[in-house]
């Protein structure tokens, strides 16, 4: 006999209510693209097919502990919860953009996939490349005078 058994996709328990299984979304299989990354561990993207019939993206790190990572992502949510029941943050949609951290062991984890996001090292070393342009350039003038 084969045994039956399905597997959920992570990231579907949020701690706030009691969970409800029968909803959650199963993994129905797994994309063969996989996409590894230039960084120091090199992490690989995986697409894992859901039984909603959608495709979700995860950052697979092996190497590092995910759960500090896991811990200030619960608690960005728990300052969303803050800014929400503030009028005036509330009013001007203020929140901060969180993302699933699954830690699965202690040197091993997934990280939901954000599109359109960039290395925050990426946006550091190109605003120090203008900033040190643009402090050249007066120095240089004021040499000049």
């Amino acid at each position: 006999s084969s045994n039956n058994f399905s597997i959920e996709l992570p990231g579907q328990y949020q701690g706030r209510q009691v969970p409800t299984p029968e909803s959650h979304i199963k993994i129905i299989g797994f994309s063969p693209k996989i996409l590894p990354l230039t960084s120091l561990r090199t992490p690989k993207r995986i697409t894992v097919l859901g039984s909603n019939e959608c495709e979700y993206r995860y950052l697979v790190k092996g190497g590092e502990d995910l759960r500090l990572d896991e811990r200030v992502e619960q608690m960005f949510g728990m300052m969303n919860d803050i800014l929400y029941r503030d009028p005036s943050c509330k009013s001007r949609n203020l929140n901060l953009k969180t993302y699933q951290v699954i830690p699965m062991k202690k040197s091993l984890g997934v990280i939901q996939w954000v599109n359109n996001t960039c290395p925050i090292k990426e946006k550091l070393v190109e605003s120090f490349k203008i900033y040190g342009q643009e402090q050249q350039q007066k120095l240089q003038l004021q040499l000049q005078l």
